[in-house]
């Protein structure tokens, strides 16, 4: 009996070591880039709250493998300067960074959606031109 009990905790042991050992390296694998997304986007972009405004969006993206550069520019009832966004594509999903913003978006063919988080946070639909 005493061996079982050892090889039930030996075997214990090894399964959960191994179970750690595999999320380990899956958490910070990330799936390659499922598009390329360099050209120009266009759209709308709806603060949170929509009583904040609403305006147009362009961006200008470049992409080298999962990396993503580019500019962003907006018009609407607030002034914005044009902004330098970077980010990182796993599968079909972006991070998108700036100097002052930070958010994700979607690719689904030609339409990328997702939400910015500048000032206030924003709702940006864009269509690949």
């Amino acid at each position: 009996m005493r061996k079982l009990v050892v090889w039930m905790l030996l075997f214990a042991g090894v399964a959960l070591g191994a179970a750690a050992c595999a999320s380990s390296g899956s958490s910070s694998m990330s799936a390659p880039p499922a598009t390329n997304v360099t050209g120009t986007w266009s759209g709308t972009y709806v603060f949170e709250p929509s009583s904040a405004g609403n305006g147009l969006a362009t961006v200008v993206l470049t992409q080298d493998g999962s990396n993503v550069k580019g500019n962003m520019n907006i018009q609407g009832p607030h002034r914005f300067a044009p902004a330098v966004i970077n980010g990182v594509m796993s599968g079909n999903d972006i991070k998108v960074t700036g100097p002052d913003l930070t958010g994700w978006m979607k690719v689904n063919g030609n339409q990328m959606t997702g939400l910015i988080n500048g000032i206030l946070p924003a709702r940006v639909t864009l269509t690949k031109q």
